[in-house]
């Protein structure tokens, strides 16, 4: 992944915040629990950030319309032919637009 080609682009501190501990009434162990999540969320959320700008700079195509939890860019990607989504909605090849 290129992270300092996004990193002005996506900033680690908008994807790991660690804030839940500070909530009123926990006792030790939901607080560290709490730190657990905040951070571990938030670095999973921050690399999946990385990994869809990564693919559409490198490899912007659709593959599998049904990817589960699929990122925001992937809908935006084009359909390949050979690929399960490999046909345009009016059923035409998408093998031209491979190579624009």
């Amino acid at each position: 992944m290129f992270f300092d080609l996004f990193d002005s682009e996506v900033r680690r501190k908008d994807y790991i915040v660690i804030d839940r501990h500070k909530i009123n009434g926990l006792s030790l162990k939901q607080k560290i629990n709490c730190l657990y999540c905040d951070y571990f969320n938030g670095v999973l959320s921050y690399g999946l950030e990385l990994a869809g700008l990564t693919e559409q700079l490198f490899c912007p195509y659709k593959n599998n319309p049904q990817r589960k939890n699929a990122h925001a860019y992937y809908q935006n990607f084009r359909a390949c032919d050979g690929c399960i989504g490999g046909k345009k909605d009016d059923g035409t090849s998408t093998n031209k637009d491979l190579t624009e």
